[in-house]
C-alpha cells in the first residue's frame, strides 16, 4: 500500500491511497480505519484500474478532523498503520473496531430525513450506478460500504461529495460477479440501506 497525507489550508486533510490488490470490501476496510480515527469524510474519489493484467485501486479522500486534541503526526502515523493492517490481514472491520473499543455507527443516526436513493443501469460501463443523497453524518460511508461488502458487491469507482456541511451526495458504480446488478439485488440494497432494523 502507498499512503500519503497532506494538511490543506482550510485545516482539512487530504489522503491518497494506492493498493496493489483490489477485492470486494477494500473500501469498507479503509472507511473503518477512517471512522475509528474519528475523522469525517468530506469528499473522495475511488477508482479501480488494470495495469499489466493486475487490478489496482487509487483512492483520494478529504477528511475533517473532529478531535483537535490529536496531533497531526499521531493521526498520519496511526491512520497509515491502521489501513495497512486492516488491508494486509483481511481483518473484519467490525472485529477491528471492537479491538479499538469503537462502536460502529447505527443506522438510526443517519436518516433523520428520508434519503434519496437511485439505482440505474449504465450500459457503457457495464455497471449499476447507485446515487444517494442524505444528511451528512460521520460514518455514513462506512455504513454504505459495509452493506455493499456483505452483499458481495464490487465498487468499481465512486465520487463522494458533501454539499455545504449538511448534504452527502455520493455516487457509486457497482458490479456483482463482473456484471450490472439484478433489479432484485438493487431493491434489497435499498431496503437494507434505509431500513431501521
Amino acid at each position: 500500500m502507498n499512503f500519503s497525507w497532506t494538511r490543506l489550508a482550510d485545516g482539512n486533510i487530504r489522503i491518497h491511497i494506492k493498493t496493489p490488490v483490489v477485492e470486494i470490501g477494500t473500501l469498507y476496510r479503509l472507511t473503518a480505519a477512517i471512522f475509528t480515527m474519528g475523522l469525517d469524510i468530506v469528499s473522495g474519489d475511488i477508482k479501480t484500474f488494470i495495469k499489466d493484467g493486475e487490478s489496482y485501486s487509487d483512492d483520494e479522500f478529504i477528511l475533517r478532523q473532529s478531535d483537535q486534541s490529536i496531533s497531526e503526526g499521531e493521526i498520519s502515523a496511526k491512520l497509515g498503520i491502521m489501513m495497512e493492517a486492516i488491508l494486509r490481514d483481511h481483518t473484519d472491520p467490525d472485529e477491528f473496531m471492537k479491538v479499538e473499543n469503537i462502536q460502529p455507527p447505527r443506522k438510526l443516526e443517519f436518516f433523520d430525513v428520508e434519503p434519496v436513493i437511485v439505482f440505474q443501469s449504465d450500459d457503457k460501463t457495464n455497471t449499476t450506478q447507485f446515487h444517494i443523497e442524505a444528511p451528512n453524518r460521520t460514518g455514513l460511508l462506512f455504513h454504505l460500504t459495509r452493506i455493499l461488502a456483505r452483499e458481495n458487491i464490487d465498487i468499481i469507482k465512486a465520487a463522494i461529495r458533501t454539499e455545504g456541511d449538511y448534504l452527502a451526495q455520493d455516487t457509486f458504480f457497482l458490479q456483482c460477479n463482473g456484471r450490472k446488478l439484478e433489479k432484485e439485488t438493487a431493491e434489497r440494497l435499498e431496503r437494507e440501506i434505509a431500513s431501521y432494523e
